[in-house]
């Protein structure tokens, strides 16, 4: 019998069994795993004599890998774009910043040599993060000035000399990563909603049958779900967190859609600090997004039951937040000042709509005599008015009860009550003496407190009006605070 083999494919499928003359045709390497009675395993076929003939040889390894030459940087793009606030620092003209710059840029008016370094990580940043679009530091200075002097002027505790000693000694330019997040969420809740009835029943039988009515309330359960649509900015990174979260969360980043601008366009001074972010995607939508939307629709769920005469057992499934993200830049402004050797800042967003602030500035001796007169205000108005209201109703008590104990006393129904009608009768005579006197005390009380009043009022009032005539002696000299911003006195905008 011819000698029959069996062979392993490329997918080490058995295939076979074939005789010597088949196999020539199968194209067999010498690495083919084949096997044949008295084999005790399988064996590469170059290793099975009657098979080394024809069997395909193995091509060579591939040669080694060629050195790859480093990458060469891109050449310098001269395609430029025109920043409205990058100005020279020589001349002031608007600087011409091209694509990819290093670091500087020359003046192309008086050659000024101008370092960049602000935008040029701003640029990179925004290429690694894949960001868009951002809001803009569009604010004056004259803006940012009037900002910080009218949360000044909103401070009670302010010190009398402030608007002379303060003096602003920075305007610091933020650019920090954000996420937009279009959020859609939902919210599930049961109640049980009570309604009044009327029920009728009968006592009694027969002819002492009596119909009677009985208020009750109906209680069901009720399942609803409310849901609602906000787009909000968040945290990027931890460093300015908080200055993010108090100025651009609260407000509606849909309705800043208009504030959006596209990366290219965005407007930042040189000189801007931009930062990376390090705040995970995850994290800021677990941390900012889910507990914020949760609120809200709780919130909504309270509005939607404020209408229900009677609920009880409000019960909430949870809430189903659905939402896209986008990184932006955010533009912050810092404008710190010092008072008496004290630094402050003021926070505000890139076009100064929206500020936040720490400690301001206070006067603590004002502070004290200020909370001292409102304290005796207060303790004025809530002296108790001692009037003769209740002399004359207990007057008009006892004429009564004495009118009714003589009555029945004359038409013979009880004389034991001849005693108590003499009481009430002296009751009510002496009532009607004492009125007149303690009606004059009482004008005289209600008197010394008005006057306490009045003086508490006017006290307050002069010591409020020492702070506003500070104010308007500032506001009429067109006089800016001390410092970086001294030069906006002849701009009206500033004040």
């Amino acid at each position: 019998m011819a000698q029959v083999f069996y062979y392993l494919d490329n997918n080490n499928a058995q295939k076979g069994p074939f005789d010597i003359d088949r196999l020539k045709s199968v194209g067999l390497k010498s690495n083919t795993l084949v096997w044949t009675e008295g084999f005790g395993d399988w064996k590469p076929a170059s290793e099975v004599a009657v098979l080394k003939s024809f069997v395909s040889n193995l091509p060579p390894p591939p040669p080694p890998p060629t050195p790859q030459a480093p990458p060469v940087e891109p050449a310098f793009i001269a395609t430029t774009v025109i920043a409205k606030n990058f100005r020279c620092d020589g001349c002031g003209s608007s600087l011409e910043i091209p694509k990819n710059v290093r670091s500087t840029v020359k003046c192309k008016f008086c050659g000024t040599e101008c370092v960049l370094d602000g935008i040029v990580k701003n640029t990179e940043i925004a290429a690694k993060e894949n960001i868009n679009s951002g809001i803009s530091l569009s604010a004056s200075p004259a803006k940012l000035h009037r900002q910080l002097v009218s949360r000044l002027y909103e401070s009670p505790y302010i010190p009398l000399d402030a608007f002379e000693k303060i003096e602003v000694v920075c305007e610091e330019h933020h650019c920090v990563p954000a996420f937009c997040f279009e959020c859609y969420g939902t919210m599930s809740f049961s109640y049980e909603d009570g309604q009044e009835r009327k029920q009728t029943y009968t006592v009694g039988s027969g002819e002492n049958i009596e119909v009677r009515e009985k208020t009750y309330i109906d209680w069901s359960t009720v399942s609803n779900e409310v849901s609602i649509t906000k787009t909000m900015f968040v945290p990027g990174e931890n460093q300015l967190a908080k200055f993010v979260e108090n100025l651009y969360m609260p407000l509606d980043a849909k309705q800043l859609s208009n504030q959006l601008t596209d990366i290219e366009n965005l407007i930042y001074p040189a000189n801007v600090e931009t930062y990376r972010f390090d705040l995970p995607e995850s994290t800021a939508l677990n941390y900012y997004v889910r507990p914020h939307m949760k609120y809200l629709l709780e919130t909504d769920v309270k509005i939607a039951l404020r209408s229900k005469s009677m609920t009880r057992n409000l019960s909430m499934m949870g809430s189903n937040i659905k939402q896209d993200m986008k990184r932006v830049f955010l533009g912050l402004f810092r404008v710190g000042y010092n008072y008496n050797g004290q630094e402050y800042s003021m926070w505000a967003t890139g076009d100064a709509e929206r500020i936040w602030y720490g400690d301001l500035p206070f006067d603590p001796l004002r502070k004290q005599a200020l909370d001292e007169k409102n304290a005796a205000l207060s303790a004025a108005k809530n002296l108790e008015k001692k009037g003769v209201g209740w002399l004359v109703l207990g007057l008009v008590v006892f004429v009564i009860a004495a009118f009714v104990l003589w009555f029945n006393y004359i038409d013979g129904y009880g004389h034991e009550l001849l005693p108590w009608a003499l009481l009430t009768t002296a009751g009510a005579i002496l009532l009607a003496m004492l009125i007149p006197s303690y009606s004059k005390k009482a004008k005289e009380h209600n008197k010394q407190v008005s006057n306490v009043q009045m003086e508490a009022q006017n006290d307050l009032a002069a010591f409020e009006g020492q702070l506003a005539d500070v104010k308007q002696q500032f506001q009429s000299k067109k006089k800016a605070l001390r410092g970086i911003y001294a030069g906006l006195s002849d701009d009206e905008n500033a004040f």
